[in-house]
């Protein structure tokens, strides 16, 4: 059984990006049939303004050192003048990995994030 590592997804330096890149393209085209944009620009600005979780799958290292990332969700917070709350978007675990509680596991942990955040 592989080793999975989950947590908050940290922008890696630039020559680590594009891997990351690659494995969030993967899994995104798995998620949606409609077409994407996600480029290293994308990438900084949307990691800095949600909270990503990912899990990382670190028997398959590759290139990558950091781990091939094999799940993803994504809470994103909102504030209005007269609330604050988020929802928990984009949900996806690669095709090779459903079935085992990755997503389940990545949304309990956004859920977690949210009320430490209070929303």
């Amino acid at each position: 059984m592989s080793e999975i590592i989950c947590g908050c997804y940290e922008l890696p330096p630039d020559f680590n990006l594009n891997d990351d890149l690659r494995d969030f393209k993967l899994l995104y085209r798995q998620l949606t049939e409609r077409g994407f944009t996600l480029d290293s620009a994308r990438l900084r600005r949307v990691a800095k303004s949600v909270h990503w979780m990912v899990a990382r799958d670190m028997d398959r290292l590759e290139n990558n050192q950091r781990g091939r990332i094999i799940a993803s969700a994504v809470l994103v917070p909102i504030e209005t003048p007269l609330e604050h709350f988020g929802f928990i978007e984009d949900v996806v675990v690669d095709g090779g990995y459903r079935r085992q509680g990755w997503g389940q596991k990545l949304v309990l942990m956004l859920i977690a994030c949210a009320r430490e955040l209070g929303l």
